[in-house]
């Protein structure tokens, strides 16, 4: 490998990392999450999280680390967080952009908010079991 692929490379992530945050911070997702759980006092720590969890992933990226048996446990840990983080980034992210009073007022579901919040939970998570423990997507 050489010095100019690794340079290209570090530029590459550079730039798509300031993207993420670019539409992190212009959609306000981080200040939505803290404000609706109310922990705005705990937003420097989730910055530095972010930080930590895009390292280290990276990092481990690039070591092709593959795991160990004894990962198992760390990786169902690490993708409980990694749903909830998506989860809740998904759910600021649409009450930023208003888009469940929009659904619900064109198809008239005020009063089943719950359910069509629900349901696509379930979707998600639904899609989510398909895509990693069914045999047809090539990984």
């Amino acid at each position: 490998m050489t010095f100019l692929s690794i340079l290209v490379g570090l530029g590459q992530g550079i730039a798509v990392g300031a993207a993420v945050a670019l539409v992190f911070v212009v959609l306000g997702l981080v200040s939505q999450c803290a404000s609706v759980t109310g922990t705005k006092r705990f937003v420097p720590l989730y910055g530095k999280m972010v930080c930590i969890g895009a390292g280290a992933v990276s990092f481990l990226h690039l070591l092709k680390f593959t795991g160990a048996p004894w990962a198992l446990p760390l990786l169902v840990i690490f993708a409980l967080f990694a749903g909830i983080y998506l989860g809740s980034i998904l759910s600021a992210l649409a009450e930023v952009l208003n888009i469940f009073p929009v659904i619900s007022g064109k198809l008239k579901l005020a009063q089943n908010m719950r359910i069509m919040v629900f349901v696509l939970a379930a979707g998600k998570a639904l899609g989510v079991a398909v895509y990693y423990f069914t045999p047809w997507f090539a990984r």
